[in-house]
């Protein structure tokens, strides 16, 4: 999704049934990819979600100036962050450990109707 963000206009994003009375969906899935972007337009030293860098909305705003004028995320960068070794497993959605933005009790209270396990989706 980042190697091509360029080409993407705007996110449909469904509310789950279940998700009656919680914040939109679309809104909680920009709340985790905004700062996954900001980690992968690191520029140097500097990167959108540097506390120093939010200090000053002037520092901010030329440093996502500049991300912005190559109209596009570096392929590269975005390789960079998802392969990083800390990271391993974290978007998974059936990590045994850490299933991505689900709860890891699914895991061995999910069972079919034989008793046995299901996986958690």
């Amino acid at each position: 999704m980042f190697t091509r963000a360029h080409e993407i206009e705007d996110l449909e994003v469904p509310v789950p049934p279940a998700a009656s009375g919680l914040p939109p969906a679309a809104s909680g899935l920009m709340r985790i990819l905004a700062p996954i972007a900001a980690r992968i337009a690191a520029d140097g030293a500097d990167t959108l979600d540097d506390p120093d860098a939010a200090e000053d909305i002037d520092d901010w705003l030329d440093l996502r100036e500049r991300v912005l004028k190559d109209g596009r995320f570096d392929p590269r960068a975005v390789d960079a962050y998802f392969d990083r070794e800390d990271l391993a497993g974290r978007f998974d959605l059936f990590d045994a450990e850490r299933p991505f933005l689900q709860d890891p009790r699914l895991r061995a209270e999910c069972v079919d109707a034989k008793g046995g396990r299901t996986r958690p989706g």
